[in-house]
């Protein structure tokens, strides 16, 4: 029952068009899948019996809202689409403004929707579009960019101590016409993926720049940075770092290097895991952002 409403729902967003569609997941284990790309919907078979094994085995179970043109979950190859998205976090979606076309509950009191457009538009475009939604309802600020990861309805999420069924809010929402003048795509695509080296975790490892006593605290996370829950905000102390590091004057590829060490090294061993470790573009955004200030 849950891989047919899972089915159902990926199908509503993804519709029939030809394209490659990306289904990550973690295991029970917490280690994070990445396999190859269905071709959808003609691989519908395969993606049924890849969800149902996931749900199966206790995984949590990962869909990008755009499809893409190679084998490849990178904005690169990212096709138009017709969807904006958000991880809302705890802005709750019936609250907000501009209402979602569809949204769910991840967890207790935190969500994720969509937004869908009356025509197709560039990634990228969607993606600076789903940032200023973002922004605008209080939503989780990294999670708006073109590969963004959500979890479908009818998936289960075992971040937790209790594990909760991913739950449809609804998804008979309004449509949305794009504004009349759209940012250009070359100006918002930005650099579609960045090669990180693999990393060794190290906690204790050592600054690429001489750092004072609480900046110093802050990369070694001793200096905890955390949400209003008590918890480390992972997130938040990414930017930190990067923002640190950007202001000892490191070019933004090398921060974005150091931020994915920092990423593997401070929560790799957490239950969260760490926060960008399947996307990787991210580090660079944030560093990007962080050499811009």
């Amino acid at each position: 029952m849950a891989t047919d409403e899972i089915l159902a729902f990926l199908h509503l967003v993804w519709g029939e068009r030809e394209a490659l569609v990306a289904l990550p997941f973690k295991d029970a284990r917490g280690r994070w899948k990445e396999p190859a790309l269905f071709e959808w919907p003609y691989a519908y078979s395969g993606a049924q019996l890849h969800v149902a094994k996931v749900l199966r085995d206790a995984g949590d179970l990962y869909f990008t809202p755009v499809k893409f043109d190679e084998p490849s979950r990178t904005q690169e190859h990212a096709l138009p689409t017709r969807w904006l998205w958000s991880d809302l976090d705890e802005a709750d979606p019936r609250k907000i403004k501009p209402r979602p076309t569809i949204a769910w509950e991840t967890s207790p009191g935190r969500y994720q929707a969509l937004w869908r457009l009356t025509k197709t538009i560039d990634a990228a475009v969607a993606s600076e579009l789903s940032r200023r939604i973002a922004y605008k309802v209080g939503a989780d600020h990294s999670g708006w960019d073109v590969t963004q990861l959500l979890r479908p309805p009818g998936s289960v999420n075992h971040k937790r101590a209790e594990p909760f069924t991913v739950s449809l809010l609804w998804s008979d929402g309004p449509r949305y016409r794009p504004p009349p003048v759209l940012p250009e795509p070359s100006l918002v695509r930005g650099t579609a993926s960045i090669a990180l080296p693999d990393v060794e975790p190290n906690r204790k490892r050592r600054p690429p720049t001489q750092l004072n006593i609480l900046e110093d605290a802050i990369w070694l996370g001793r200096r905890a940075i955390t949400t209003g829950e008590g918890k480390v905000d992972r997130s938040r102390t990414l930017w930190a770092i990067g923002c640190l590091l950007a202001k000892k004057g490191l070019a933004a590829e090398e921060i974005a290097e150091h931020l994915h060490e920092r990423d593997i090294s401070l929560f790799g061993a957490t239950d969260a895991g760490p926060k960008y470790v399947d996307k990787p573009e991210q580090y660079l955004i944030i560093a990007e952002k962080a050499a811009a200030r």
